[in-house]
């Protein structure tokens, strides 16, 4: 088992949040600045690795739709700096 199921959503967020050096209420806001949103999407894939259903991440988010999130996801697999940050990340919590 991955440290990450340990970790509660509030301390992965604050992890991706000081990685980014931005604030959490920042990340999941609607601020669509890139390094936000990708901050964002990562924040999705970490909580739906963790076993989160897409709903309860899009309550927990701002109230997104589960559609976000779902293109949340797919970015953070398709585009490489966000791959390789999600990892950077990913190598911190486990």
């Amino acid at each position: 088992m991955e440290t990450t199921l340990q970790l509660t959503n509030t301390e992965i967020l604050q992890i991706i949040a000081d990685y980014f050096e931005i604030e959490p209420k920042v990340i999941l806001s609607k601020n669509k600045m890139r390094e936000v949103a990708d901050a964002r999407f990562i924040y999705y894939k970490l909580l739906r690795e963790k076993g989160f259903t897409l709903k309860h991440i899009g309550k927990i988010c701002g109230d997104r739709q589960h559609a976000a999130i779902i293109n949340g996801i797919r970015m953070v697999t398709n585009i490489s700096t966000i791959q390789t940050n999600y990892q950077n990340i990913k190598n911190k919590i486990i």
